[in-house]
């Protein structure tokens, strides 16, 4: 069930100092040299699941450490939130896994719902999981975060980070730049990145060339 305590629910302790301004983020987005380097210096926070006791704690990596990361370890770090007369469609849904039963993934919205349906139809997906971790981007004035939408793997071993966003968010700059910093993280750590717009009625609105260069 969801909660109904008029805000999100948090699992992962709130990061101390001051958030880089947005001019800031913007403009390192727009450089890809800058985005590539504040993707090889940025953190990773997770909840890392104990495979025999089931528990979890959190975790900082850094790239290179995170790097090896896959869905079955990783416990969700944050729930959507549910009150009377929000506007987001929010609820659980089965998703694949390899060593862990029963094993269900919050969407927040119709649009993350049928882009998980669609994904899970159409791809060789062995795990699945979302809201997987906090990205951390490091800049001279301060920190700016990003949790990405869900994280999966196919057959094949490719990780995929994955946000799904409206077209209409992305004439927003700050928005554009957190999916650009995404992007350039994912690729740091060696997977993919999948930014999915609203579905049409034949097929998804794929967008993953965010490239500033």
């Amino acid at each position: 069930m969801s909660h109904r305590r008029g805000t999100r629910v948090d699992f992962l302790e709130s990061l101390r100092g001051p958030r880089a301004p947005w001019e800031e983020v913007v403009s390192a987005a727009q450089d890809a040299a800058l985005a590539r380097e504040v993707a090889l210096t940025s953190s990773v926070t997770i909840r890392e699941v104990d495979p025999v006791s089931g528990r979890d704690r959190q975790k900082a990596c850094d790239v290179p450490g995170a790097a090896t990361l896959t869905p079955d370890v990783l416990a969700e770090v944050r729930r959507p939130v549910s009150y009377h007369g929000m506007r987001n469609y929010i609820g659980r849904m089965a998703l694949p896994s390899v060593d862990r039963e029963a094993h269900a993934g919050w969407f927040e919205s119709r649009n993350e719902q049928e882009t998980y349906r669609d994904l899970l139809l159409t791809r060789p997906i062995t795990q699945m999981t979302t809201q997987p971790l906090r990205l951390e981007w490091p800049f001279a004035s301060g920190v700016r975060t990003h949790v990405p939408d869900a994280l999966y793997v196919t057959v094949d071993g490719v990780v995929t980070l994955l946000d799904v966003t409206r077209r209409a968010r992305l004439d927003s700059a700050e928005a554009h730049a957190v999916f650009v910093l995404a992007q350039a993280t994912a690729t740091a750590l060696g997977w993919r990145y999948e930014l999915r717009g609203e579905l049409s009625a034949q097929h998804p609105q794929v967008m993953t060339d965010l490239s500033s260069e």
